[in-house]
């Protein structure tokens, strides 16, 4: 038999072998699913945490009138869909909105009510309410619902995109 011939019939035995090891290595990591569902909750515990963390950040610059601060937060290609306005697309332009927008908001008050993450996304869904207080007409209440989708940016999580819906507005 030829060297030419018995290499293919090698190259397969070592490729069934390297196989099987590869299987077995597999077989003896695969975590104890009670232990996956603990790593799972406790990851999930962690983005949880993370993005209370991130709202609360956003909910005090909100606060302070600091426009740079809050559209930090938000990743470079940010969406945020502003409650009856029109959507910005990048962190520049969230940053033109929120100067233009929060001298005449006040109040915020948010609260998270729902939230899951995987992966490097998350998302968490709250209730939102501030005051709208323009120059020249009544001041009103602006409440809706807001979901907030983070993406993973290093070991930071910053807003990929944010949606406000309006359950009040100005009348």
């Amino acid at each position: 038999m030829s060297f030419r011939r018995t290499l293919p019939a090698i190259a397969g035995l070592a490729l069934c072998v390297m196989s099987a090891r590869i299987a077995g290595a597999q077989a003896m990591f695969v975590p104890n699913p009670e232990i996956r569902r603990a790593e799972l909750a406790a990851y999930r515990a962690e983005m949880r945490k993370a993005a209370q963390k991130i709202i609360a950040q956003w909910k005090a610059a909100w606060e302070r009138d600091d426009a740079a601060a809050t559209a930090a937060l938000y990743a470079d290609n940010a969406f945020f869909a502003p409650p009856g306005g029109p959507p910005q697309e990048t962190a520049k332009a969230v940053l033109e909105h929120l100067r233009a927008t929060l001298p005449s908001a006040s109040g915020l008050t948010i609260e998270m009510i729902d939230f899951e993450g995987a992966g490097d996304l998350s998302y968490a869904t709250a209730k939102y309410s501030y005051i709208v207080t323009p120059p020249d007409a009544a001041a009103y209440m602006e409440q809706g619902m807001c979901v907030f989708v983070f993406t993973r940016d290093g070991r930071r999580l910053r807003i990929r995109s944010q949606v406000m819906t309006t359950d009040h507005g100005q009348p």
